[in-house]
């Protein structure tokens, strides 16, 4: 059951390769590869027609070691670090849901659900954070209800991994400021906020650990500056209006519904152990907030409701017990057919680059770019914001009017985009679409569709786009240009 478990998702992306069709990830190889092609961290905005302006890459760990593995399988290196990241997220889903304290059938179901309700949103980074924040939880729940206090000194170390990764390090920097901030109150009021503490944290070691954690955060190139790139990507207004991955759950797939019976029966079982604990309700609620707003973030609640369940259901012994031989060996045989199962789902990955590209000509405008690229039209060119990253991997040569880069752009240069694409403004108003000598738009984009529901459509299109004409056109992408 648990090689099953854990292989389930490395299996699922080796036979479909979803991994290959996320614009996200192809940004994210080329500034690896840029990091370690120039020994250099990136400060302006690299592959975009706008480079003037800077920029904060606050996951550049992650990008150097994708890059890192690129260079060693090729275009094979993004879909074998999704699987990593599944099974490691699969094994601390358990792991955090008690199937090492007596609940292992319960862990079971509860790890197979988080991966399940996490499909929406599964893409690489999403897998890492769910399981650095699962890391963390393990160390909190675990230093407070077995007395082992001296757990909560690594979590300085987790931050400064994780700042050095991505920027939702600050995600899990507040969870752990909301929980000293727990043990404070309980040493303060006692009996009316009743938690299970064999022995509070004296203050001076809880302000020891949090002044620890702060400094380790802003230890990376960027110091204080990834903390500017957290708050633009959640509370930045224009990119939550474009982006569909930051609006909230519509609850139209059975994910979100799951994802929902999680955090209920979270809340539920807060409810029926009769405890006012301040920290566990806090968090519930926080990550609740924010991943019913922001599908992107749908790990958050669904890691902390695997978390509150596993510990209120299988507590953490005050003292742990030694594990049997038996137990050791069952462990290293899981171990073991686990990492065959991943090895022979990477050989069936194909090697052929080509093969790999077709995958990603699904959804990505690939046909588009190289019809871009053989024809030699002209730059510079502007591309729906969805497509941005996958273009500066794919046709580098071109510089992107626009990316995913919201920390980049701002709402000053996301703002003008938005409206063209809302038919809030005239296209030729936007700066980016004026200079532009190429166009790439989705085949379902609003403004292809506008003309033909006129009875003039050419004139409608001359409109819409000045000076452009339809050159080629596919299932998945069409390309405007200027006549030469």
């Amino acid at each position: 059951m648990l090689v099953a478990l854990f292989s389930v998702a490395a299996l699922h992306e080796a036979r479909h390769l979803q991994s290959l069709t996320d614009p996200g990830v192809w940004l994210q190889l080329r500034t690896g590869n840029w990091i370690l092609t120039h020994h250099s961290l990136p400060r302006s905005g690299l592959f975009s027609r706008l480079d003037t302006l800077h920029w904060t890459d606050a996951t550049w760990g992650s990008q150097v070691l994708l890059a890192a593995l690129y260079r060693l399988i090729g275009l094979r290196a993004i879909p074998v670090a999704q699987m990593v990241f599944g099974v490691l997220f699969a094994i601390s889903a358990f792991l955090l849901a008690g199937g090492r304290r007596g609940g292992f059938w319960l862990a079971v179901l509860l790890s197979g659900c988080a991966q399940l309700a996490m499909v929406p949103s599964l893409a690489q980074f999403q897998l890492l954070n769910a399981t650095l924040l699962s890391a963390e939880l393990w160390m909190l729940f675990a230093s407070r209800a077995s007395g082992r206090r001296n757990l909560l000194f690594f979590v300085p170390l987790l931050m400064l991994f994780w700042a050095n990764l991505d920027w939702h390090f600050v995600f899990g920097l507040l969870v752990l400021f909301l929980f000293l901030g727990a043990e404070v109150a309980a040493q303060l009021l006692g009996d009316k906020v009743r938690v299970s503490m064999d022995a509070p944290v004296p203050p001076f070691r809880l302000a020891l650990i949090a002044t620890l954690s702060l400094i380790a955060s802003v230890l990376t190139p960027y110091s204080y500056l990834s903390y500017s790139v957290a708050w633009q990507n959640w509370f930045g207004e224009t990119e939550q209006a474009i982006a569909p991955e930051l609006k909230a759950m519509d609850f139209r797939t059975p994910e979100h519904y799951l994802l929902m019976l999680l955090a209920m029966l979270a809340f539920l079982a807060l409810g029926r152990q009769h405890l006012k604990d301040i920290f566990k309700v806090t968090l519930l609620v926080l990550c609740a907030s924010i991943s019913f707003a922001m599908q992107r973030d749908a790990w958050m609640v669904v890691v902390v409701s695997v978390a509150i369940l596993g510990e209120v259901l299988f507590p953490y012994a005050s003292r742990p017990e030694e594990p049997s031989d038996s137990s050791r060996g069952s462990s290293w045989v899981v171990a073991v057919c686990v990492l065959v199962v991943f090895g022979v789902s990477v050989a069936q990955i194909p090697a052929k680059t080509e093969t790999l590209l077709e995958v990603t000509s699904r959804k990505l405008p690939v046909r588009a770019c190289d019809f871009i690229r053989q024809n030699h039209l002209p730059a510079p060119i502007y591309n729906e914001l969805s497509w941005g990253d996958f273009l500066t991997w794919y046709l580098p040569d071109y510089p992107v009017s626009i990316d995913d880069r919201y920390e980049l752009y701002g709402d000053e240069n996301l703002t003008p985009y938005y409206e063209v694409m809302a038919g809030m403004r005239a296209s030729s108003l936007d700066p980016e679409f004026a200079s532009a000598n190429t166009i790439l738009l989705g085949r379902e984009n609003n403004l292809l569709g506008v003309p033909e529901t006129y009875p003039n459509p050419e004139e409608v299109f001359q409109k819409v786009f000045p000076g452009f004409q339809q050159v080629y056109r596919d299932d998945v992408a069409v390309v405007l240009t200027k006549p030469r």
